[in-house]
């Protein structure tokens, strides 16, 4: 949780333009940056990244989200950035959809597939077995 919320501080302060973080005015240059961390991944056979983003998240904003995974496509990283609807004042909350694009990839449904299906979800469904029993069928597995 630590490179959340630094990238969520760097987010906000490269936004307004400032060189510092507004609450403990640590230089931006010295600020830990999950982007720097991308070079780093070494991505193994069927490895996929995805970065779900709501366009209203207040927390970290979707420019910064998107930034995140162009930097991944540069550094040659197959990622991948999903609209999806956050839950939570700031909108920032997308764990139980990821949580569905997580099972989708257990799954083995293809890249393509994953991106088109949560598209739109809201991560304030109650219900996240029956969709993903769903996908596991379509994708032809049996679920548990």
């Amino acid at each position: 949780m630590p490179g959340v919320a630094l990238n969520a501080a760097v987010s906000v302060c490269w936004e307004k333009g400032l060189g510092a973080d507004v609450e403990t005015h640590t230089p931006f240059s010295q600020m830990w940056d999950p982007v720097d961390q991308l070079p780093r991944v070494r991505p193994m056979p069927g490895f996929g990244m995805f970065v779900a983003s709501d366009m209203t998240d207040g927390a970290v904003s979707f420019t910064s989200q998107h930034n995140y995974a162009r930097q991944g496509l540069k550094a040659g990283l197959p990622i991948k950035q999903i609209e999806v609807h956050g839950s939570g004042e700031e909108h920032h909350d997308t764990n139980k959809v990821g949580n569905r694009i997580m099972q989708a990839c257990m799954a083995g449904a293809l890249t393509d597939y994953i991106v088109k299906r949560p598209t739109g979800l809201d991560n304030d469904s109650t219900d996240m077995s029956g969709p993903a029993r769903k996908l596991l069928l379509a994708v032809g597995n049996k679920p548990a």
